[in-house]
């Protein structure tokens, strides 16, 4: 079991009950169950639609985050787990929309798991430059910005799922 899942027991974040959806969340077209979450992601990119719009937004998320903890007088890093599972989006204007008209009128769907932060950053820019972002109205994104560099994908045996995701990658 990777940390991440492990630290969901440990810090008491979320309760798993067996069979049960831990989100709200849907992955492959089903809700994110403790099981579909690979157990070497780190992030994933996502998509979230207004059912009653089309409107629609991408972007990334870590499964941890780090903080600051004084230990014996030193001060460490510690990976938490994130706050992804009710998260929803950096976008101001998203939020106070779902706060406005409620959360049943919105799908959050899991569009692939990342293993590194390089994939995650890539993917969401491929993703929003795939869909023409700033110029679709229906995008609720505002900026894409991201510096992404070459060598972080030699690595071809850690980045090949990835790499395959792309290459056939169809937009829908």
């Amino acid at each position: 079991m990777s940390f991440y899942i492990n630290s969901i027991y440990n810090f008491g974040i979320m309760k798993m009950i067996e069979n049960e959806t831990i989100t709200n969340w849907y992955y492959k077209e089903l809700y994110l169950h403790i099981d579909n979450i690979p157990k070497d992601a780190i992030a994933f990119v996502y998509r979230i639609n207004h059912i009653k719009s089309g409107k629609w937004y991408i972007g990334r998320k870590c499964l941890t985050k780090t903080i600051y903890k004084q230990i014996n007088g030193k001060r460490k890093k510690i990976k938490v787990p994130s706050d992804w599972s009710i998260y929803w989006s950096s976008s101001s204007e998203l939020q106070s929309w779902v706060k406005k008209e409620g959360e049943e009128n919105f799908i959050k769907e899991i569009l692939f798991f990342t293993v590194s932060n390089s994939q995650t950053l890539y993917l969401e820019e491929f993703l929003l430059y795939s869909y023409n972002a700033l110029i679709d109205e229906n995008c609720l994104n505002n900026n894409i910005r991201a510096k992404i560099f070459r060598k972080w994908f030699l690595n071809k045996q850690k980045n090949k799922e990835f790499v395959d995701f792309l290459l056939n990658f169809k937009l829908k």
